[in-house]
Order: C-alpha cells, then sequence, then structure tokens
C-alpha cells in the first residue's frame, strides 16, 4: 500500500523525467544548425513535432475538431527556416485535424506585406486559410470561429508569441487578444481565450 509521501515521491520522479527528456529535447535543437531552406515544402514531421506529438498522445490532449478536419480550402503554413516554435504550433494543428502543407523560407516579410497583415499584429509565422490570413500561434477554437462565421474581413492575428499559446513553452498568464483585421488594416477584437 502507498503511503502519501511515496504517491508525492512517484509523481515528483516522473515530473522531473519529463522535465529532463524535455530540455534534451530543447538542447539539441539549439544545438543543431538550421537547414538553409527557400520556400521548400516540408512532407515529414520535424523530430521535435514527432516527440510533441508522442507527448500529446500519452498526455491525451489530442483534441481533434471535426470543423478543422472537414475544411478543404486551401492551406498553406509559411514558417521562417530558424523558428523552432512555429514547427510546435504546425503539430498543434496537425494535431487538431487541419490539413496543410508547411513552406519554409528564410524571410516572411513578402507574404505578410502581400496579404496586408499589419506589423503590430505580426507573429513569427502566417497560414494562408482559403481567403483568410491566419497569423501567429491561434488556438484552433478561434480558426473554427473564423471557418464557421465566414466574416468579411482579410484574416485573424494573435500577435508576438504569447506563452502558452499553441508551439509556445510557458504557462498562459493573460487573455489572449485575437483580433480581426479588415480589408483596409483597420482591426477589431474577434475573440479572447
Amino acid at each position: 500500500m502507498f503511503t502519501t509521501t511515496t504517491t508525492i515521491t512517484i509523481t515528483m520522479k516522473y515530473q522531473l523525467l519529463t522535465l529532463l527528456i524535455i530540455s534534451i529535447i530543447l538542447s539539441i535543437s539549439l544545438i543543431s544548425a538550421a537547414e538553409d531552406y527557400n520556400g521548400e515544402v516540408e512532407e515529414e514531421l520535424s523530430l521535435w513535432g514527432k516527440i510533441m506529438s508522442w507527448f500529446r498522445g500519452i498526455f491525451g490532449s489530442n483534441d481533434s475538431s471535426s470543423i478543422l478536419k472537414d475544411f478543404d480550402g486551401k492551406v498553406e503554413f509559411y514558417k521562417s527556416t530558424s523558428c523552432d516554435c512555429c514547427g510546435g504550433h504546425s503539430e498543434y494543428l496537425k494535431d487538431q485535424g487541419l490539413d496543410f502543407q508547411i513552406i519554409k523560407m528564410k524571410e516572411l516579410s513578402s507574404i505578410k506585406e502581400g496579404y496586408n497583415i499589419p506589423p503590430e499584429l505580426r507573429s513569427c509565422h502566417t497560414m494562408i486559410l482559403g481567403d483568410y490570413f491566419v497569423e501567429g500561434h491561434m488556438p484552433a477554437e478561434a480558426i473554427e470561429k473564423l471557418i464557421t462565421e465566414k466574416p468579411d474581413i482579410a484574416g485573424i492575428a494573435l500577435a508576438g508569441m504569447p506563452p502558452g499559446t499553441p508551439g509556445m513553452p510557458g504557462v498562459k498568464s493573460e487573455e489572449w487578444i485575437i483580433y480581426a483585421v479588415n480589408h483596409d488594416r483597420s482591426k477589431y477584437e474577434f475573440m479572447t481565450i
């Protein structure tokens, strides 16, 4: 029979083991040199993506959505060759059921300017979803709302790289404000998570 102390000790060992594995993975990804891609399509999961998918499978956070699975429009995920968190976000979206191509580029400013994304709302990667842009580490529920409501806007954006957002390390410490961006670059609050 386990005592409370024994249970706490076992739980702490598993938490320490998990932190050790994550530290090793992060060290490997920081040490490895980024390959020079320029607009090449990534067809298989990165090592980081495979490991994160494995962890999500074990801990049961694989919540797939029929809205994302059923989306049949064009979806392209543009990411920088030097950004690891973009891979985490793309794997999160794939786990949610969204099917898309990953296109690695050295510089994303041409994509962001081409879709008229305001500079103050830009993040490290941009997804094109049908006629919309989706900027940043966007939670699936915001994308589902965009697909379902089909507003007359250019796209949605979650500025920067807030801790705890899909693909980003850390813990959520504040509300995430997702902005709708009109065709004239004006914006309004689309939703708060």
